[in-house]
């Protein structure tokens, strides 16, 4: 039925079936069949013939406008599949934990659609879970989490580690030991994300496993909430420290050392489905992600093939290793 719905398309627009048969590169009798297949397989006459020019009856205005609608459709469809493998074309869908969205991947993103203006990039925030989830459905083509990561149906590769300090107003900070006796932690007003999120399971197994049992004044389900009523002075909090830099070095938010505290920190993961196919523009992120938030080890190489594998699919792995030995 779908050609017979293209042909009566392109009569009804064309008001004539020799017109029509022309921009259809077919014949005149060919295209008058699949009208008349159309009209009796859905039983009832769609155009009024009379004179040289036909007209689409009032059951065929109703055909044309749901049977233009499936010719939209299709025509937007090829030209997304072109674009698909097209370099420098096409759509990327991205999944991420929210505060990697608000935090972390802004400026890959912008440096992302300056490259390569004509991709459309479409990012999908939620929880670690749900990412790994969309990952996993192939509704996002890679997503960023911020704990590693293993599933047999995904690559996942370790992208940075990211400290978590205990941070506090500055008022609050004057008023306390620098650093911190491990046994003030206690005692000390903290203001947590609720319970039972990963990164507040997280931070309290390292306080249980260094004998703090912290006091929780405040819990609240976003990063910003956390670091705003910190600021306020309701309380020190352990954050990553990706979400407050910017409040450390604009000096609302004073960082608190603990002695006797291991140090901690959380590893964003970049995950993607094993076996999916990867466009042009999947590839294109994937290296400007590697390039952007691949970190180096302490010496200032990039640790490949070891603790830390580079999926086979990541082009010019060994360039990007060579630049980040020379910075």
């Amino acid at each position: 039925m779908l050609d017979q719905l293209l042909a009566f398309c392109r009569v009804v627009e064309e008001e004539s079936f020799t017109k029509a048969a022309r921009v259809l590169h077919r014949s005149q009798p060919a295209v008058t069949k699949q009208v008349a297949r159309l009209e009796q397989e859905l039983g009832m006459l769609l155009l009024d013939r009379r004179g040289r020019q036909v007209s689409p009856t009032a059951s065929g205005r109703l055909v044309y406008t749901y049977a233009k609608r499936v010719s939209t459709t299709i025509s937007d469809l090829e030209v997304l599949v072109r674009d698909m493998h097209t370099p420098g074309r096409g759509h990327l869908w991205v999944g991420s934990v929210t505060a990697l969205s608000i935090y972390t991947l802004p400026p890959l993103l912008a440096a992302f659609t300056s490259r390569w203006p004509k991709v459309r990039l479409h990012v999908r925030t939620g929880q670690i879970q749900e990412t790994v989830e969309r990952v996993l459905t192939n509704d996002v083509d890679i997503g960023f989490v911020t704990v590693p990561i293993s599933h047999s149906g995904l690559i996942a590769t370790p992208l940075f580690r990211d400290p978590v300090v205990l941070v506090a107003s500055p008022a609050l900070a004057r008023n306390l030991p620098s650093p911190l006796p491990l046994s003030a932690l206690s005692q000390l007003p903290q203001v947590g994300y609720q319970a039972p999120s990963r990164f507040r399971s997280f931070v309290d197994a390292a306080l249980e496993q260094a004998g703090v049992s912290p006091e929780v004044a405040l819990e609240f389900d976003s990063q910003e909430a956390v670091v705003t009523m910190v600021q306020l002075g309701f309380g020190a909090a352990f954050v990553p420290l990706t979400t407050v830099r910017q409040a450390l070095d604009a000096g609302s938010l004073v960082a608190l050392p603990v002695a006797g505290l291991a140090d901690l920190a959380r590893t964003t993961c970049l995950i993607a489905p094993k076996d999916a196919p990867r466009p042009p523009a999947v590839l294109a992120f994937l290296a400007m992600t590697l390039d952007h938030l691949f970190s180096p080890d302490d010496d200032g190489t990039w640790t490949v093939g070891t603790h830390w594998p580079l999926p086979p699919f990541w082009p010019q792995a060994g360039e990007r290793v060579r630049r980040a030995n020379i910075r």
